[in-house]
């Protein structure tokens, strides 16, 4: 995590998906909201929201595999 006190962890994208729930304009500003990532030993789960003018436009969630490295 790029703010935690630890130290980051390597992921490899295993799973990504996006439904488009809504409609944005060329020209318009996307925000994300993101809820707090769950990280185990061997998966790191993710969920996403696409904003646009406080309307949801898209969400993702994704799983990420936990790159073991070799202390």
């Amino acid at each position: 995590m790029a703010f935690g006190g630890a130290a980051p962890r390597r992921l490899t994208t295993a799973s990504l998906a996006i439904d488009y729930t809504g409609s944005a304009t060329v020209g318009d500003w996307i925000s994300i909201e993101m809820n707090p990532p769950r990280i185990g030993r061997r998966l790191a789960f993710a969920n996403v929201r696409l904003m646009s003018s406080g309307k949801q436009v898209a969400r993702a969630s994704t799983v990420f595999a936990v790159v073991q490295t070799e202390n």
